[in-house]
């Protein structure tokens, strides 16, 4: 009896053994197995990827260098560049391509594609003094030389950040945080919608401004660290999301607002972006700079403006067009009885100073001097177009104690937060 009892023990036990051991083996070989279209297509979606970022456009002079260890292939042959290279120019000759110093000298002529691949991650490769990390490609094609530099996303944060908000005190994390979600998104939406077959993203005001690892910081590192993969998203996936500097107080086209277009940037019954320097401004212009703003907006000839000046001339300013926010839409010119209707962001150009600073924004109103009728006055409101999120805005919401979170949910009411990698 104690046999019998003892063999059964032990096949029961044999039997739960056997089966634990074949279930293993299948779910083993399971993983092993090849993976079907969409398991393949689910496992890409979750790679962080890579974004081509034009950082130069037919550059009649530049200088190159490396740091680190770079290869090219050029004339049929595979080339070394690192810190012994030196810097190299950059020049269009003639129709040709010339990257030369005292120890290279290569010579491309179109069609000509050359891309500049790191041996590890950390290298660089520096372009008029700024160094980038990831790959650099040069086309030059019908006589145009595009430079472009291709590097994973959370990389190309780190570029972006520092240019796009302040990252220099750490009570301004959260905004931080907010903001790289928010250029994250921005550039997921450019992946989707690319600038053209070559290359997915400008790198100045045209799209985010970038400019490799020169001004990277730890607080804006840690903010991309700790929102990894995250972005804005409604159901059909990442969306643009716009941002800019100041509002002044009043937000444009507020998605989510009343009919009207506008929304108050308020919390706590006051202005969030009351911190921003930009938040209230008085600029004057004398009316000759003015003037010749408008020549070059209007191609009007110099000799036209000349005769102008010489003759004596009066000019008039005059806003025709508001929008619901009070951002101006259009102001009418008239000089000696020759009007110039500027509309939208040719305002801000037409209004630069004399160094070319166009005006900070088109929340304003004129003021004409008493004491000199060569001089008037801009008096203003914010910087940038107003729309979207409103970056001193969520500065002034994180030194009040609100999260990233907070400050996405009142600029992007309409997105939701999504992990996509």
């Amino acid at each position: 009896m104690k046999l019998i009892s003892e063999i059964t023990s032990l096949s029961k036990s044999f039997s739960w053994r056997w089966l634990l051991f074949s279930f293993l083996t299948m779910l083993f070989l399971m993983q092993c197995s090849p993976k079907t279209a969409s398991q393949q297509a689910q496992a890409l979606s979750v790679r962080e990827p890579d974004i081509r970022v034009c950082i130069a456009e037919n550059p009649r002079e530049a200088t190159l260098a490396f740091q680190g260890i770079y290869t090219a292939e050029l004339e049929e042959a595979r080339y070394i560049f690192d810190d012994g290279v030196g810097r190299m120019s950059v020049n269009l000759q003639d129709g040709r391509l010339v990257l030369s110093n005292e120890n290279r000298f290569f010579e491309l002529l179109p069609p000509q594609v050359v891309i500049f691949k790191p041996q590890m991650p950390k290298d660089q490769f520096i372009l008029n003094d700024i160094p980038y990390q990831g790959e650099l490609t040069i086309h030059f094609l019908d006589g145009e030389v595009t430079l472009i530099n291709t590097i994973a996303m959370e990389g190309y944060l780190k570029g972006v950040l520092p240019y796009e908000i302040p990252t220099a005190r750490e009570d301004y994390k959260e905004a931080v945080m907010a903001q790289a979600i928010a250029a994250r998104s921005y550039a997921h939406y450019r992946l989707e919608n690319p600038v053209n077959d070559l290359y997915d993203t400008w790198a100045d005001e045209r799209d985010q401004v970038y400019k490799g690892t020169d001004k990277t910081t730890p607080l804006a590192e840690r903010a991309i660290s700790e929102t990894h993969g995250i972005v804005l998203a409604d159901e059909t996936g990442p969306m643009i999301t716009q941002f800019h500097s100041t509002c002044g107080g009043v937000l444009e086209e507020y998605i989510g607002s009343d009919p009207s277009g506008f929304a108050f940037d308020l919390t706590d019954n006051e202005y969030n972006c009351k911190v921003s320097p930009h938040y209230r401004w008085v600029e004057f212009r004398e009316v000759e700079t003015v003037l010749w703003n408008l020549s070059r907006e209007f191609d009007i000839d110099s000799s036209q403006v000349n005769s102008w000046i010489e003759a004596g001339y009066e000019l008039v300013t005059e806003v025709t067009s508001r929008k619901s926010s009070g951002r101006v839409s259009e102001i009418l010119l008239n000089i000696q009885g020759a009007e110039y209707r500027v509309d939208d962001f040719r305002i801000r150009r037409v209004l630069a100073d004399k160094s070319g600073k166009i005006l900070k924004s088109n929340f304003f109103f004129f003021r004409t001097s008493p004491a000199n009728p060569e001089k008037f006055y801009i008096i203003g409101a914010g910087a940038g177009h107003g729309s979207g999120m409103c970056q001193w805005g969520a500065i002034g919401m994180a030194l009040k104690g609100y999260s990233h979170n907070n400050i996405l949910g009142l600029y992007y009411p309409q997105l939701s937060i999504k992990k996509v990698y």
